[in-house]
C-alpha cells in the first residue's frame, strides 16, 4: 500500500491502495464551494456511500508532500471566519483523512471553521454527544466518522514529542438551505491565552470504517479512534493513557481455541507501562 498523493485527471488521490479518497487539485469550484476531500465507503447494505467535505471559496493548487497536500493560506473565505487566511493540510490515513487548518496568529475575533457536507442519498450527519461527528445510513449503522476534534499548539513534552498543550473543538451541524454545514468552534480561551505558542492547528480526522483501536488520555479529552498511534502507560506525574483493540473474528476460520497469540507494531517512545 502507498498512501503518498499523486496529481490525476479529477485531482488528487493515493498512488496505490490506501483510502479511495479523492482531493482538490485547485481547479474544482461549484456554486462557490471546493470539494476539499471526498472519500467513499459503503453502507450497511453494501451500496456505495459517498461524502464531500467542502471549503467556501477557491483553493490554491496544493504542495504535496507524501501523504499529505497543503493548500497555503487559500483567500479569504466564509469558511473560515474570525481569522486572517491559514494553511489547510489534507492528509491520507490507512481508512480516510485529517484535515487540519494551521492559525499562524491568534484570530481577530471569535473564530469559527464551516465545512459544507454534500452526501449520497440516504446518509445523515449528526454530531454525537461524545462530539465525534458521525455520518449513518438508513439503518443508523455508521458509514463515515471523525472522533471530536482537536487543536494545539507548538508545545511538545521532552519526553515523547507528542504535544502537551492541547483542547477538545465543539462541533455542530448546521443547515444551509438543504446543506449541512459542519461549524468547528475553537475555544477562545485557548486561542487568547498568554502562553498559548503559535501556530495552533485544528483537526478533525475522518475514516469510512469504525476503527478496531482506540486510546484515552487523561489529558485528551474524547477517545482517539482512528489516531495514527496507540498511547498506553503513565508519564508521571499526571497524565495516564490506556489503549484498546478489537480484533474482528468473522473472517477467522478457528478449529479448537486460541493458546497464544502476539501484538506487534512500531516502538516509538515509553512512557511507564502499566497493566
Amino acid at each position: 500500500m502507498n498512501p503518498d498523493l499523486t496529481f490525476t485527471n479529477g485531482g488528487v488521490a493515493p498512488t496505490a491502495g490506501g483510502p479511495d479518497l479523492l482531493l482538490s487539485d485547485g481547479k474544482a469550484l461549484a456554486k462557490g464551494v471546493s470539494d476539499l476531500a471526498q472519500p467513499k465507503g459503503k453502507d450497511s447494505a453494501g451500496r456505495s456511500a459517498r461524502l464531500s467535505l467542502g471549503w467556501e471559496g477557491t483553493l490554491p493548487k496544493p504542495e504535496l508532500r507524501g501523504r499529505k497536500a497543503v493548500y497555503a493560506a487559500p483567500a479569504a473565505s466564509a469558511s473560515l471566519q474570525g481569522s486572517k487566511p491559514a494553511d489547510i493540510t489534507v492528509e491520507a490515513t490507512r481508512y480516510g483523512f485529517s484535515h487540519t487548518v494551521t492559525l499562524a496568529r491568534p484570530p481577530q475575533s471569535r473564530l469559527e471553521l464551516r465545512f459544507p457536507l454534500t452526501l449520497s442519498p440516504g446518509p445523515q450527519v449528526q454530531v454525537a454527544k461524545t462530539g465525534a461527528i458521525n455520518v449513518t445510513d438508513m439503518r443508523g449503522r455508521i458509514v463515515f466518522f471523525a472522533p471530536r476534534p482537536m487543536m494545539w499548539d507548538t508545545h511538545k513534552d521532552e519526553h515523547s514529542g507528542l504535544n502537551s498543550h492541547q483542547a477538545p473543538v465543539d462541533a455542530r451541524i448546521e443547515k444551509t438551505g438543504n446543506t449541512p454545514v459542519l461549524v468547528l468552534t475553537p475555544p477562545a480561551s485557548f486561542l487568547s491565552d498568554p502562553s498559548t505558542s503559535y501556530p495552533v492547528t485544528v483537526d478533525p480526522s475522518w475514516s469510512s470504517a469504525v476503527s478496531g483501536d482506540t486510546w484515552v488520555q487523561t489529558d485528551a479529552t474524547p477517545p482517539q479512534d482512528g489516531s495514527g498511534d496507540l498511547r498506553a502507560g503513565d508519564d508521571p506525574p499526571t497524565v495516564r493513557s490506556k489503549a484498546g483493540i478489537t480484533v474482528g473474528h468473522e473472517d477467522l476460520l478457528i478449529v479448537g481455541c486460541v493458546v497464544t497469540t502476539n501484538l506487534r507494531g512500531p516502538h516509538l517512545f515509553t512512557m511507564q507501562p502499566t497493566s
